[in-house]
């Protein structure tokens, strides 16, 4: 009766958090492997070390695509194989619980990778273009040194800065958003 009404909270949790990423049989397929990988006894449960280790894995793997990616603490994993794993208190998970947790924690990448693009192809060309206008404007219009720099490539010097600065800065913002939404999630299933 226990087993079954964990497992209709488990889909129910899995239900709430998943998204396009996390419902593709590509992220399913990640899953299963990463678990396996993990789980050296084949006993179909890894404990919280063996679910960071995986959660860490599977953020390696992540990281080829999304750039930047921060992998949470092996306490934000304890916290999160407490609140999936069976109520039989033993602290492991199966891989049905370890999916879960998978789920929970990059329930939020499809937004994350939105961001990224919407800031590196949208935001920082115009904020390039805008500061090099600027500092034509008001440092060089009028000098010869005014034709030295084309425009093109005083925008594109002026994006690779705002590149550099804003983007990681804005994404840790959202990284940190994130993990507070994935905390809170947990403490209201558990």
């Amino acid at each position: 009766e226990k087993l079954k009404k964990h497992a209709k909270d488990l889909d129910d949790l899995f239900a709430k958090h998943k998204n396009a990423f996390t419902s593709s049989v590509f992220f399913r397929n990640m899953c299963s492997e990463t678990f396996r990988k993990v789980d050296i006894d084949n006993s179909g449960k890894v404990d919280v070390a063996e679910a960071y280790i995986a959660v860490l894995l599977f953020y390696l793997k992540m990281s080829r695509v999304v750039k930047g990616l921060t992998p949470p603490t092996v306490e934000d994993i304890r916290t999160i194989v407490h609140t999936v794993s069976a109520e039989d208190g033993d602290q492991e998970i199966d891989e049905d619980e370890f999916v879960t947790l998978v789920v929970l924690l990059f329930e939020h990448l499809v937004g994350r990778v939105l961001v990224q693009i919407a800031i590196t192809f949208v935001l920082v060309p115009i904020i390039g273009a805008k500061c090099w206008d600027a500092y034509h404007y008001f440092y060089l219009a009028g000098t010869p040194a005014s034709f030295l720099v084309p425009r093109p490539i005083g925008v594109n010097l002026c994006t690779t800065i705002a590149i550099t600065i804003l983007v990681p800065l804005i994404l840790k913002k959202y990284e940190r958003q994130g993990k507070k939404y994935i905390a809170r999630s947990v403490s209201e299933q558990g």
